[in-house]
């Protein structure tokens, strides 16, 4: 899926397009209820902000509010679905009781017999009572229908530009990087970056500032391909990046982000995430390098130690120096490191920045960074403006 509906879209609407309208596809034939899947979601994930403001009253309020038009739209919807199929049957029952009264005359009169109208009553029934059911399924599929729609507006979104049929192969960049006259734009009629051109040599340390928004981040993004360049080419080792695979590409890079990720696991399962087949042994070499195996060692059972979801029962700066031990596992010929230290007190950014400068050795290096600490040794600055 291209990661511009992720841009556009919050996780949980995406979530919601993928869950809850499919489930109400299946209302044709089951019954079922529409979840605050986005609301909820989103006041989940940002809980502790929620309550760093003291949003709580207004948060709550706002699912409030959100559930109570949730109600009304439901009664409405229920009220229309339960009531057509009742008011056809009732529109049916009076003409059957019109039949009955001018059959009644006709029978007086001896131009109908008892049988003819039994069976004339029985056929009307029999035509009537598949349009009765008809009537109901009609607003479940209009439901359905709408949640189609919603739906197939996913999976109509662009997808990612599929990899070369013949790409090249780059088993171990050297770690030279050619921007070539790049220019990019979330949105093509209103471009970012304009004619950007130039090259880092191999075992450089690069230091990308900028202001906020002046797109220190999304120069990262392009190296990855987690977007395409809109003009222009980027070039590892002479090679067009688009020349690689997505894989053959990223497997030269090694990312450190300022918000970290880590999944429900061992500690060890987290470590070893880049690098699977890495030995105990060499998982507790890289946590030693990132000055991380001595806080490991006092968890209940170790490297062991089991992870709930994204970490939460660690800090913020142990979650980041985990993260940072992921990269010197898989020991990545090019690196970027986006803030990776904003989260630790200054005594152990110290002893990563000392454990940063022995993996950097030799190595190519986007250091994305706001403090002069980390940049002061950088060979050359990459300064983005805002026009």
């Amino acid at each position: 899926m291209h990661f511009f509906i992720f841009e556009r879209n919050k996780s949980g609407e995406i979530l919601s397009r993928v869950t809850n309208d499919l489930d109400k596809i299946t209302e044709t034939l089951q019954t079922g209820f529409l979840k605050l899947t986005g609301i909820v979601e989103e006041y989940y994930t940002g809980r502790n902000i929620i309550r760093a403001y003291t949003h709580e009253e207004e948060s709550i309020q706002q699912v409030f509010e959100s559930t109570d038009k949730n109600r009304l739209a439901s009664q409405k919807a229920d009220f229309m679905t339960n009531s057509v199929n009742p008011l056809i049957r009732l529109i049916t029952r009076l003409g059957q009781a019109g039949i009955a009264v001018i059959a009644g005359a006709a029978m007086l009169k001896g131009t109908m017999t008892v049988g003819m109208v039994q069976a004339f009553f029985q056929y009307v029934n029999q035509a009537g009572e598949p349009l009765t059911q008809a009537s109901f399924m009609i607003n479940t599929l209009q439901s359905a229908l709408a949640s189609a729609e919603r739906t197939f507006e996913l999976l109509d979104e662009t997808e990612e530009a599929p990899d070369t049929a013949l790409p090249a192969v780059l088993e171990r960049a050297e770690g030279t990087i050619t921007f070539d006259h790049v220019s990019f734009g979330y949105d093509p009629s209103k471009i970012l970056m304009k004619d950007i051109s130039f090259t880092v040599k191999p075992g450089q340390k690069i230091a990308v500032v900028g202001s906020t928004g002046a797109g220190k981040t999304t120069l990262i993004n392009l190296l990855m391909r987690f977007y395409e360049v809109n003009g222009g080419q980027i070039l590892v080792d002479g090679i067009p990046s688009v020349n690689l695979t997505r894989e053959g590409l990223r497997q030269n890079f090694g990312m450190v982000l300022q918000d970290t990720w880590l999944f429900g696991g061992t500690i060890a399962d987290n470590i070893v995430y880049g690098k699977p087949e890495a030995t105990r042994e060499e998982i507790i070499a890289a946590a030693k390098a990132a000055k991380v195996d001595y806080f490991i060692r006092t968890m209940p059972q170790g490297y062991d130690t089991m992870l709930d979801n994204e970490g939460s029962n660690l800090s913020v700066g142990q979650r980041q120096l985990l993260t940072i031990a992921r990269v010197f596992l898989c020991n990545p010929p090019i690196l970027i490191l986006d803030e990776a230290t904003s989260s630790v007190d200054t005594r152990t950014e110290t002893e990563i920045n000392k454990a940063m400068q022995k993996l950097m050795k030799g190595r190519t290096s986007f250091v994305i960074a706001h403090r002069l600490s980390t940049i002061r040794d950088a060979d050359a600055v990459a300064f983005l403006l805002v026009f």
